[in-house]
């Protein structure tokens, strides 16, 4: 059966333990992990040194569900020893949920829970009528899965540069955009918009909600 590993679960296909009258020589097997509620078996190779054990993944072109990102790691190292977990190092790409386009991931560890990251990535994605661009979005995630979702960067309106900055949280089952900017004015139509709030809402379906208020001027009027 399964093998759990951190927040991980192992199953070997094939292990190989070499010996001599000196002690083990070598370790080598293969098989598979899957991150916490994903279901998505990751083959992997087995290796050994000087006592650390080494998992790597020798897949290519996955698509494993992470909260409000799909992931595709396409190198990723777990390293472990009879204490458990000791590092997790790689990097990848993921698509956020309800967009199209696709971000640059790093995995990491932290504070005993692990990490999947989004550093200064200036690629605008689409999110609705929306162009999203993230300068940072950290995942969260432990033995039960993910645990916190948090994130920063802005959003354009459809027609216009202004950049509106906004945070990414977790709300439930649904993930939230928040404008965190102030004082905007932005051409829109013959209007011009001042957003004081907005939160925009969504999962892996897109957009699911919004919400605001803020003020509105025609143009040419008071």
């Amino acid at each position: 059966g399964p093998i759990t590993l951190g927040p991980f679960q192992l199953i070997l296909n094939s292990l190989a333990i070499r010996f001599n009258q000196s002690g083990i020589t070598s370790v080598s097997g293969s098989g598979n992990i899957r991150f916490p509620g994903s279901g998505v078996d990751i083959s992997v190779n087995l290796s050994e040194n000087n006592g650390t054990y080494k998992l790597t993944v020798n897949a290519s072109n996955l698509s494993i569900p992470m909260g409000p990102i799909t992931i595709d790691p396409q190198s990723l190292e777990i390293s472990f020893d009879s204490n458990g977990i000791t590092g997790i190092a790689g990097s990848g790409t993921a698509t956020i949920a309800g967009s199209s386009g696709s971000v640059s991931i790093t995995f990491g560890e932290s504070g005993g829970n692990y990490t999947i990251s989004v550093s200064t990535n200036n690629t605008p994605i689409a999110l609705g009528p929306f162009e999203l661009t993230l300068s940072n979005l950290t995942v969260t995630f432990n033995n039960t899965g993910v645990i916190s979702v948090t994130g920063a960067g802005h959003i354009t309106l459809p027609g216009d540069n202004t950049q509106i900055g906004v945070s990414l949280s977790q709300n439930g089952n649904l993930y939230e955009l928040t404008v965190t900017a102030t004082n905007l004015n932005i051409p829109f139509g013959p209007a011009t918009l001042n957003p004081n709030a907005l939160v925009i809402q969504f999962n892996s379906s897109g957009i699911q909600g919004i919400q605001g208020t803020g003020t509105i001027k025609i143009a040419g009027s008071q």
